[in-house]
């Protein structure tokens, strides 16, 4: 269903944190490493139909290096314990070829997922050792049966 609103989008929507922020560096610990993002309990949230997921970044990169990411994925769990993959993104690709910041997004229909959710990437710089970059989830959830309440 599309709808045009000419109000406040936040009286709609609920925005939740999707990942701690991850810090990586080329060549080093976490650099092309998959990152599993925050549990998210819908149940707690009033059972959203669905999502606006955001991956956020910022880079330092070097002459002609870059950031990528690979095929991130949405995963939905009964428990929060016991994960399977729910949506995927397929590749990103390159997002960054020069020191700044951005997103990647992607909507998913959350009809038919399981209680909790979360999101799963993985960032990929192509330097050896100097490159660094900051990344974090986040969700949009709407499609509620009632408005969210404001927090």
């Amino acid at each position: 269903m599309l709808r045009i609103l000419q109000t406040d989008i936040g009286s709609v929507i609920t925005a939740r944190a999707g990942s701690a922020v991850t810090s990586i560096v080329a060549g080093a610990a976490g650099d092309n490493a998959v990152v599993n993002g925050l549990s998210i309990d819908r149940a707690a949230l009033g059972l959203p139909a669905s999502a606006l997921v955001s991956l956020l970044f910022t880079a330092t990169l070097g002459a002609g290096k870059t950031l990528s990411i690979g095929a991130y994925k949405v995963q939905d769990s009964a428990d929060g314990a016991a994960w399977a993959d729910f949506a995927s993104f397929g590749p990103a690709g390159v997002v960054a070829t020069a020191t700044g910041s951005g997103q990647v997004t992607g909507k998913v229909c959350l009809t038919g997922a399981r209680r909790y959710v979360r999101v799963v990437f993985q960032p990929d710089l192509s330097a050896a050792d100097t490159d660094t970059a900051q990344l974090v989830a986040a969700w949009s959830f709407g499609g509620f049966d009632s408005l969210p309440s404001p927090t």
